[in-house]
């Protein structure tokens, strides 16, 4: 066959068939009419509710969400204000961390503080040596310096009157060269006029800095608020007053090369 052949067979084909279709579209029954379709609203989308018109948007109800839905069902259940065990521990480790940075500010502050008062009394490595003796003072309510002596003459104290003895001793003010030397006082006194507290510096084998205190107990105790004169009239002369009434006395004085013997 050629192809002129198979060009109107096809041709031919084609006509039976769509006279076939209209033979069937005219033996089938005219059609009911077509219910309306119920509107279906359908959610306006982001861009068609910003391009609505004011009165629009006024009358479309917005779609309940599911807030207000529970809202409007039941009665909201209030907020609790109660926080977790885990936000509790980390507040709580907060409060701590902020507390441990305090204290070490202020012992850096005080360590500061100390090694300035030290430059002039010693150097720095007697930092440690100056805050125990002042800890050691502030704990037993003892004084570097104490105002002159005010108690009259030494052998009316009470405590001695059975004794033929008087023991005194007067600590003296820092010398020249210790004051250059930048040493530090290492003796308290009590408010008695009675005692005095001698601070020990050492050190430790594993290099810790320690003081050891020693009190001494006298019968009365100068100090460089008292002068020479007053010491004499506290202390020599009444004994001079019983020499010159005919009877005896004896004078012993201890202490350092330039002390004021």
């Amino acid at each position: 066959m050629d192809s002129e052949q198979i060009k109107a067979d096809i041709q031919r084909l084609r006509a039976e068939l769509r006279l076939k279709q209209a033979q069937q579209q005219q033996q089938q029954p005219p059609a009911h009419p077509q219910q309306p379709s119920p509107l279906v609203r359908r959610p306006a989308s982001p861009g068609s509710a910003r391009n609505a018109s004011p009165a629009s948007r006024a009358q479309a109800p917005s779609p309940a969400t599911p807030a207000a839905a529970y809202a409007d069902g039941a009665k909201r259940k209030p907020k609790s204000d109660n926080k977790s065990e885990c936000v509790r521990r980390v507040e709580e480790m907060q409060k701590q961390r902020e507390e441990r940075r305090r204290r070490a500010e202020a012992k850096k502050n005080k360590r500061a503080e100390e090694a300035k008062d030290a430059e002039g009394r010693g150097g720095i490595e007697w930092v440690d040596f100056l805050r125990k003796i002042k800890d050691h003072r502030e704990t037993h309510g003892l004084t570097e310096k104490l105002a002159a002596w005010d108690c009259g003459d030494i052998w009316d104290v009470p405590e001695a009157d059975n004794s033929r003895i008087r023991v005194c001793v007067r600590k003296r003010p820092m010398l020249k060269v210790e004051e250059m030397r930048h040493d530090f006082d290492v003796i308290s006194l009590e408010g008695c006029h009675s005692a005095l507290v001698v601070h020990e510096p050492r050190t430790r084998v594993d290099l810790e800095k320690v003081i050891e205190s020693h009190r001494f107990q006298f019968d009365a105790v100068f100090n460089e608020s008292d002068s020479n004169a007053s010491i004499y009239a506290a202390a020599l002369k009444p004994m001079l007053q019983h020499v010159f009434g005919g009877g005896s006395g004896t004078i012993f004085a201890f202490g350092q090369t330039g002390s004021g013997k």
